[in-house]
């Protein structure tokens, strides 16, 4: 049986989404949700990017009537860098966490058939952001794509074996 991936990265600044076919590296759907900048307190961004990704992403992966596994980035602290630090000292991981979560409940909720969740350690290494988006475009092509769209399609590259 073909197994699709959604892999996510998320953020409460900004969530990516890569939706892939069975092992395709190009993606069939793929962006990033943002709150409005009305939106300010954590809780409220984490429901509305939630509800985002059901209505326009979740909607087209399960009508695919495919196995779909979800791939989400593990929230962690980033000790070496002082903005990671800071948001540590911010309780910033600790909502992450808990909207990574309602993500997982809200996917299981609908209808998925697994969620994995992979720390960023594992998926990418120290590698920097440059260096993984030009690696995501040597193996699918220049993409349209930028920041949270991007670490999607490389955790989904990741999962499918693409990226070691």
């Amino acid at each position: 049986m073909k197994t699709n991936i959604l892999a996510i990265d998320p953020g409460l600044s900004g969530t990516g989404y890569s939706f892939h076919a069975d092992h395709e590296a190009m993606p069939i759907l793929a962006g990033s949700i943002y709150a409005p900048s009305t939106v300010t307190e954590w809780l409220d961004k984490a429901n509305y990017i939630r509800a985002r990704l059901v209505d326009t992403i979740l909607v087209t992966c399960i009508t695919a009537k495919e196995r779909l596994a979800v791939v989400i980035e593990q929230p962690s602290v980033m000790s070496s860098s002082e903005k990671g630090v800071a948001s540590a000292g911010k309780g910033d991981v600790i909502k992450l966490s808990m909207f990574v979560g309602m993500l997982a409940a809200t996917l299981i909720d609908n209808g998925v058939d697994s969620v994995e969740f992979v720390p960023v350690i594992v998926w990418k290494g120290q590698t920097s952001k440059y260096v993984v988006n030009k690696r995501v475009e040597r193996i699918t092509g220049p993409l349209p794509y930028k920041a949270h769209a991007l670490d999607a399609i490389g955790i989904a590259l990741w999962k499918m074996g693409y990226l070691k």
